[in-house]
């Protein structure tokens, strides 16, 4: 039995010996070999949910029912455990043994601002008899703080326990981050993250004046920007991991707040041999390891320096954008019914749109797209999960003094997660939103992730035809983009804020990824 095993078993054996019949599963990467550690005992009546807020106060719900039998609320990192907040509150006063069991990212995340880390420790306070803080690292310790636990079931109880990343073995080095007066290197990649609207020109300038090659994330607001001058921008992110594996870059310089991609969590493990240099007003680093973090985006312009390198990056870069283009392109003709083919439909009829990007799919995603300039990006995500996207984005949007109506793309869990956010719109002055609800019917990330998915993907038949009618807004359902292109032009120009649906077919998108995989 491994390590995480051991961890995995002390800790079913505390449930069962509290006598713990139910447990209510809100599925995530960071949880999941609790998740298949403790259903695959069959000790435990499982419940599935999306929303860690309605699952924890049905929780609450059947612990009420059974009073002292506690009743355990697994979740994922990030805001996912805060949502549980409220339900611990209520098990608190009225004196329920409700059990919070969240996955953590590792110990050394703390305080990085790495996506999706954020101080779970006694994030509770007062509401809960005891945090319990587990290192899955530490067999020892888990199994003696377990044992120890002098836990009276008349308050709720955190678990907290920290796992390691999905798919990964590497383990991160104490974090260290430095400030330098000077930073070496000859070829580095440039990966900009979201930017504030003042610090886009400090970034312009330095791209025009250097050699460097960059990865431009579609938050950055950046991405094919008319003032960009060379040629060195490296349009998909597979180009620039390509050339990473193949050891072309020897360093990273972040530009921005903290990126969401891919690139930026391979430098943990795949790239930890890479100096990172951080241009940034955030004080968080980003990393769970060694970085040199510059506190002060304006340091940026005293960085200046040549390309020093033997590798024709011009050429390759370049042909690899328009092979790259002309492959997607050639692969939404073939599935027009896919997730990207849709989105790119969608993408084409909002070029001067502010837009809105909710939650990880809709950016991940929209950043495979290959011409996506736009003025105005925002975009929640980071700590957070997939609760109020749909507000966040109606806030943000209720702002601009505007013709264009600004448009808010989720995914169909993160919509049905905010269900009651339109009930603002009538208390606006300004309310021409256009909602875009990507439907594929579940958490299809998930899908490829794990072998039995069916606890994960939290899968439907819903449509969103009667979340429009509920708040009287306009609705138009979009299936095919060769189909309803007309369709959607036409619904981008009225003036009324409306609710559309981008219905893929699975099998479609599913496809769409294997042949761009193969690419």
């Amino acid at each position: 039995m491994n390590s995480l095993d051991s961890v995995l078993l002390a800790i079913q054996n505390f449930l069962i010996r509290h006598e713990v019949k139910d447990l209510i599963i809100c599925a995530g990467a960071r949880n999941a070999k609790i998740i298949d550690y403790l259903t695959s005992s069959k000790k435990f009546n499982c419940f599935h949910f999306f929303d860690e807020r309605s699952a924890s106060f049905f929780a609450l719900g059947r612990s009420a029912f059974k009073f002292k039998n506690p009743v355990c609320v697994l979740t994922t990192s990030g805001t996912a455990v805060s949502e549980c907040l409220s339900a611990v509150i209520e098990a608190h006063y009225n004196h329920l043994p409700l059990i919070i069991l969240s996955a953590d990212r590792p110990i050394n995340y703390r305080k990085t601002g790495a996506p999706q880390s954020i101080e779970q420790l006694n994030i509770f306070s007062s509401y809960v008899e005891k945090c319990l803080d587990l290192d899955f690292s530490d067999t020892n310790g888990v199994g003696a703080t377990l044992r120890n636990c002098d836990w009276s079931l008349q308050n709720p109880l955190h678990i907290n326990l920290t796992m390691p990343d999905p798919n990964s073995s590497f383990s991160p080095s104490k974090n260290s981050i430095l400030n330098l007066g000077e930073a070496s290197f000859t070829n580095p990649l440039v990966i900009v993250g979201p930017l504030f609207s003042w610090q886009k020109n400090h970034c312009l300038d330095f791209l025009n004046r250097t050699d460097c090659f960059y990865f431009l994330e579609s938050t950055s607001g950046l991405k094919n920007h008319p003032l960009l001058k060379n040629f060195n921008q490296v349009l998909f992110e597979k180009t620039a991991a390509k050339l990473l594996n193949d050891k072309k870059f020897d360093a990273i310089i972040r530009l921005g707040a903290v990126p969401t991609c891919r690139l930026w969590r391979d430098l943990e493990d795949k790239h930890s041999d890479l100096p990172v240099y951080s241009y940034s007003d955030t004080i968080f680093s980003g990393l769970a390891r060694k970085s040199f973090h510059f506190a002060n985006f304006a340091e940026l312009s005293k960085l200046d320096f040549k390309l020093a390198t033997d590798f024709n990056f011009s050429e390759f870069v370049k042909s690899e954008n328009v092979n790259l283009e002309n492959k997607f392109s050639t692969l939404c003709e073939k599935y027009p019914q896919s997730e990207l083919a849709l989105l790119f439909g969608l993408q084409t009829q909002t070029k001067d749109f502010p837009i809105y990007l909710g939650n990880s799919m809709p950016i991940r995603e929209w950043d495979l797209l290959p011409d996506q300039f736009h003025k105005s990006y925002f975009f929640n995500r980071g700590a957070n999960g997939i609760d109020g996207q749909i507000s966040s984005f109606i806030g943000w949007a209720s702002q601009f003094e505007i013709t264009l109506p600004p448009i808010g793309i989720f995914g169909d869990l993160t919509a049905l997660y905010d269900l009651n956010s339109p009930y603002v719109l009538s208390q606006l002055q300004k309310s021409n939103f256009k909602i875009v609800v990507i439907n594929n019917f579940g958490a299809q990330i998930f899908r490829k992730m794990f072998a039995d998915p069916k606890y994960y993907e939290n899968s439907h038949e819903l449509n969103f035809k009667n979340f429009a009618s509920l708040w009287n807004l306009d609705y138009a359902l979009i299936e095919n983009i060769k189909n309803d292109f007309l369709k959607l032009s036409q619904i981008m120009t009225n003036n009324e804020s409306c609710i559309i649906e981008l219905k893929s077919d699975i099998k479609q998108t599913n496809s769409f990824f294997k042949d761009w995989d193969l690419t």
